[in-house]
């Protein structure tokens, strides 16, 4: 098994915008449910941070 990426420090101003809900695709897309009112706002940041939930799942 090949080692994944490195693990990135969170940025001390990092806000939490949605949730992955699925996994999609073959090559390791996710469907995301943005806690935002405009969705759209996800596409503005161009580095996203994934954090494993609290209870592991």
């Amino acid at each position: 098994m090949l080692p994944g990426p490195e693990p990135a420090e969170l940025p001390p101003d990092a806000v939490e915008v949605g949730r992955i809900i699925d996994a999609w695709g073959i090559k390791g897309w996710f469907k995301i449910q943005p806690y935002s009112a405009s969705p759209e706002a996800l596409f503005s940041s161009r580095r996203w941070f994934i954090q494993p939930s609290e209870r592991g799942a």
